[in-house]
């Protein structure tokens, strides 16, 4: 599933999820959902800022035991694979409308997209070094004249 995608399906499909997931699962991803609501309206209060703060501080720290696998003992073990940069990055959501306005006026595609033209320059892991060294010496003649 694409970005765009997913940013269609949880903006505009809260409701179906209701129906397929558990209740405590569904209630922690209206969490999120509602904290990127309040964050992608054109103007965002600053009380608006600090609810989403809330809810997202909220999702972050939850995530372990919502995700959680219970054995047969009915002990609980974290499921590691859901602990990633991109749940840390909801940490610092707030924070970035509060620096540089509301979610929607700002993207990381670009970033990505050079992330992708990046891993397209090198041919393989032997002789890197002068892999980047050859790309950044034609990208400089190239850019600084």
């Amino acid at each position: 599933m694409k970005a765009n995608e997913l940013r269609t399906l949880l903006i505009n499909f809260p409701p179906l999820f209701d129906q397929v997931l558990p209740d405590h699962i569904f209630d922690h991803f209206m969490k999120f959902w509602e904290s990127n609501m309040l964050l992608l309206q054109t103007r965002v209060p600053k009380k608006d800022v600090d609810r989403a703060e809330k809810l997202l501080r909220e999702f972050v720290l939850e995530t372990p035991d919502v995700y959680a696998w219970v054995d047969e003992d009915d002990d609980e073990t974290p499921m590691c694979q859901v602990l990633t940069s991109n749940l840390h990055t909801c940490w610092h959501l707030a924070n970035n409308v509060r620096d540089w306005g509301a979610l929607y006026s700002h993207s990381l595609f670009p970033f990505e997209s050079f992330n992708g033209l990046l891993k397209n320059m090198f041919n393989g892991t032997q002789f890197l070094s002068v892999q980047v060294k050859k790309i950044l010496t034609l990208t400089c003649s190239y850019l600084c004249p």
